[in-house]
């Protein structure tokens, strides 16, 4: 192997679990193993400074290095980080005249970030920076690039209120590559008593948007519903804790792709349920081992997709859905790529790449698809992205999603849900005739398109206490309001026969409280 004449820069192994890094032959975990290097130990890069600065620390690349023995050898470069520091930043003796990046919080499971005094969890806490808010790094741009996203990395950071703190590098992403927030005044305001679903929905929202609401303007489409299909493909989450992208492994499409021409092969490795496709899927490593189940966490997903692209890359990356939307990999070309392993990278390198990809493949489906949205028809829509066999389910989550995304904005800041501009009124309420739900007359029912609201899926995702504060004293005329919400839900499913039948008994409630 030929190595670069001027090496440029020092790494030092990750890998604090094993407390070593296997480093091998070849770049690929199929090659020889040469030695191993342990954990805090250096290695010399042996490839140009711009090829290490975007390889380190991201999973599936490799570098080419030196050990202290001279011999040449590949490591994984996702157990890999830059030694180099900026010494008058960590020491906080000096600061950069100019601050030359911007960087954002990114915590979604927490939903903020600790900043402190030095650059160690044991220092004071100084304060907390909400997900997806921007600080201003104070180091050079090239030491910025190296630590965003660095386990072990702290940046030195100054905030809003001009406070110069540090803070974990690993919970860092560059601005320039952040999606579009909503303006201040739009964000969802996130409180502990928030439910696990509506804690993701106002993440979500707060974290993309800006960038939903230009997107979804483009299709006339409510940004909510794009909320509410992040949020149930991949719980509106494009990258685990651990840096790698949402992945779904699926047996069934890895067996059409490749599996039915090697039926041994798979069989001795991947299971799933021939009638029903999409279910009891099981895979092993090899056939002395006892079968494991599918979908359980992430780790599981990649161990069986990793294992999967032993046998054919490319069939394995068109068996996963990828990223926060879960598009599968058979629809690259769908959403404007080239290949699959183009379409991967794509949503490995950002969200915003993964975002557009949600909205391409709904262009890429025709007129039907986008008008499903625009009148919030959720059954054909999941029949559509998500298969016929789980379509009933999926409508049912995207739905409740897509409700506590309205509630939380109604209660955020009172702006209920108005009609994209340019788009004709029929699109939204040919369907939605609110004096359907007993106890709205025909004031009521004006007075709610008054307020924005036209829709029943609007009506269903307000409490009683907003609906009070929406009529004002004309609520107390109002009869059976507080089940309104209730009612509308269930026109809102098109369960007509359900909506009767709870009609009927408040009716026959209502005659024997007068009684």
């Amino acid at each position: 192997m030929t190595s670069k004449s001027q090496p440029t820069l020092t790494l030092r192994v990750h890998s604090p679990e094993v407390g070593y890094l296997n480093v091998r032959s070849q770049p690929t975990t199929a090659s020889t193993l040469v030695t191993t290097v342990p954990h805090g130990g250096a290695v010399t890069a042996l490839e140009p400074k711009e090829a290490v600065r975007a390889k380190v620390g991201q999973y599936g690349q490799w570098l080419h290095v030196r050990l202290d023995d001279n011999r040449e050898v590949y490591a994984a470069a996702w157990y890999l980080e830059l030694l180099e520091t900026a010494p008058e930043t960590r020491t906080g003796a000096s600061q950069p005249q100019q601050p030359t990046l911007q960087v954002w919080v990114d915590s979604p499971e927490v939903g903020y970030l600790n900043v402190r005094s030095q650059p160690t969890t044991a220092s004071t806490l100084v304060t907390t920076v909400p997900h997806g808010d921007v600080v201003t790094a104070l180091e050079p741009e090239e030491i910025v690039r190296a630590k965003v996203g660095q386990h072990g990395q702290w940046l030195h950071v100054r905030l809003d209120d001009n406070r110069e703190v540090y803070a974990a590098a690993w919970y860092l992403k560059l601005s320039e590559t952040a999606p579009d927030q909503p303006p201040a005044e739009q964000k969802i305001t996130v409180t502990p008593n928030l439910s696990g679903t509506e804690r993701q929905v106002a993440l979500t929202w707060n974290l993309l948007g800006g960038l939903l609401q230009t997107w979804a303007d483009q299709l006339a489409i409510d940004p909510g519903i794009a909320v509410a299909v992040l949020m149930v493909e991949s719980g509106g989450r494009p990258f685990g804790p651990d840096g790698r992208m949402i992945i779904r492994f699926e047996n069934h499409i890895f067996h059409s792709r490749w599996g039915k021409d090697h039926p041994g092969v798979f069989d001795r490795h991947f299971a799933f349920n021939r009638n029903q496709r999409w279910t009891d899927h099981q895979w092993r490593p090899s056939p002395g081992q006892p079968w494991r189940a599918c979908h359980e966490n992430q780790n599981g997903e990649w161990e069986v997709f990793d294992f999967a692209c032993t046998l054919d890359d490319t069939a394995a990356r068109l068996s996963i859905s990828i990223g926060s939307p879960q598009i599968m990999g058979f629809n690259y070309a769908a959403v404007g790529y080239t290949s699959v392993q183009q379409m991967f990278d794509a949503f490995a390198a950002s969200e915003r790449n993964q975002v557009a990809g949600f909205f391409d493949f709904v262009r890429s489906r025709g007129e039907k698809a986008v008008r499903m949205l625009q009148v919030s028809d959720f059954d054909g829509f999941a029949t559509l992205y998500n298969g016929p066999g789980q379509a009933a389910a999926y409508s049912r989550l995207i739905r409740q999603a897509y409700e506590a995304y309205h509630r939380l904005r109604t209660i955020s800041f009172g702006a209920p849900f108005k009609a994209p501009s340019g788009v004709a009124s029929a699109l939204l309420v040919e369907v939605d005739d609110l004096q359907r739900i007993l106890g709205i007359g025909p004031k009521t029912a004006a007075r709610f398109k008054a307020e924005g609201i036209h829709r029943f899926a609007q009506l269903a995702a307000l409490d009683v206490e907003c609906l009070r504060g929406l009529l004002g004293s004309a609520a107390g005329r109002a009869h059976l309001l507080e089940t309104w919400p209730a009612q509308a839900r269930l026109a809102a499913w098109g369960d007509w026969d359900a909506l009767k039948a709870f009609q009927a008994q408040l009716k026959s409630n209502l005659q024997i409280s007068e009684s």
